[in-house]
């Protein structure tokens, strides 16, 4: 989709070539019905490009609307390829070897083009790749002349070399994204616990500081400075690791779960309420003690209270050190009400 602009303006491009070659060679009324479909394929793809760019900042792509307009693209494509592809069987009065041999010249630089602005879709390539040169094979098979039948002969080698090259293409390029993708996770994890750092929390912060209600909690292990003390830093860890997991098992996928500090962690829970996130933190504090992990305490606050991030940070930090000075191994909410949730 980011390549739209350029595909249009070789759609319309294609199609303009094509009208002018045909012009002479097939009835008038044929050539508009052609042409109105060709112009209707380029502002379809209009259309599309500024939908996606009008409805989908390129920040709040997430896979399933990414792969939404993928399909929409694909339909696209499918429909730009057979417009192009039906001009192989338009009834040509005279030249129908020059018309065979410009149009699947042009078909095959609009090949290229979409290999190289949507090689990362393999669907959308082969979908236009199958789409636009089966067909005009197809007609130069049914020819009645030889040079039309040798120049179907031609694509089809055609086909199958793009084919293979197309598939090679991909799987370099996916391949190169995919590492790309994991060295650039691995900066925004925390290299202990494969918990997400701050780095990351920062990265997506203003994007639910100004969309969503979330709930937040900021966990302490209690004693921890005691505990690496006594029995050395590789306990510490130990008991760091184990911990996170236990914080891991008892959150969503869809919950952001950070190592903060040294022994803190932070959970952010977008959509969901106070009562909601209390119960989970006392879920949280119950399995740690559960598992005899040394023990934690627990603070929750919630966006709607505040205006910023920093803000619903600082009002959970201080229900955590209240929860701290009230016994640890608590679970304390940012209610002046009910300051004490469970525990």
């Amino acid at each position: 989709m980011e390549q739209a602009p350029y595909t249009v303006l070789g759609i319309l491009l294609s199609a303009l070539t094509i009208g002018y070659l045909i012009y002479d060679l097939i009835p008038f009324r044929i050539w508009i019905i052609w042409i109105f479909f060709a112009v209707t394929a380029a502002l379809v793809r209009v259309g599309l490009s500024i939908a996606f760019r009008l409805t989908t900042p390129h920040s709040r792509l997430t896979g399933r609307k990414a792969l939404k307009w993928e399909n929409y693209w694909l339909v696209s494509s499918a429909f730009t390829a057979l417009v192009f592809s039906v001009s192989a069987f338009l009834p040509y009065e005279e030249n129908s070897l020059i018309a065979h041999l410009f149009i699947s010249l042009v078909l095959c630089s609009l090949i290229g083009g979409s290999v190289t602005s949507s090689i990362t879709s393999l669907r959308v390539v082969m979908v236009f790749l199958h789409f636009t040169l089966i067909p005009i094979i197809a007609s130069c098979f049914l020819s009645d002349g030889f040079y039309i039948n040798y120049l179907g002969a031609f694509l089809t080698a055609f086909y199958f070399v793009f084919f293979s090259l197309t598939l090679r293409m991909h799987r370099t390029i996916t391949s190169a994204i995919a590492d790309q993708i994991e060295r650039q996770d691995m900066s925004l994890k925390d290299s202990l616990t494969g918990l997400w750092n701050r780095r990351k929390l920062f990265e997506i912060v203003d994007e639910i500081d100004n969309r969503r209600s979330y709930s937040l909690l900021l966990i302490d292990i209690d004693h921890f400075k005691q505990l690496n003390d006594e029995q050395g830093h590789q306990k510490g860890d130990e008991i760091l690791i184990l911990i996170s997991l236990c914080i891991v098992r008892c959150c969503n996928p869809d919950d952001l779960v950070v190592r903060y500090g040294g022994e803190e962690f932070l959970v952010m829970f977008p959509g969901k309420d106070m009562d909601t996130a209390a119960s989970l933190a006392e879920k949280i504090r119950n399995e740690v003690e559960q598992e005899n992990l040394n023990t934690v305490s627990i603070g929750v606050a919630h966006s709607d209270v505040y205006k910023d991030f920093d803000a619903v940070v600082a009002a959970a930090d201080k229900a955590m050190y209240r929860a701290k000075r009230e016994g640890r191994n608590r679970v304390f909410v940012d209610n002046p009400h009910l300051e004490r949730f469970l525990g």
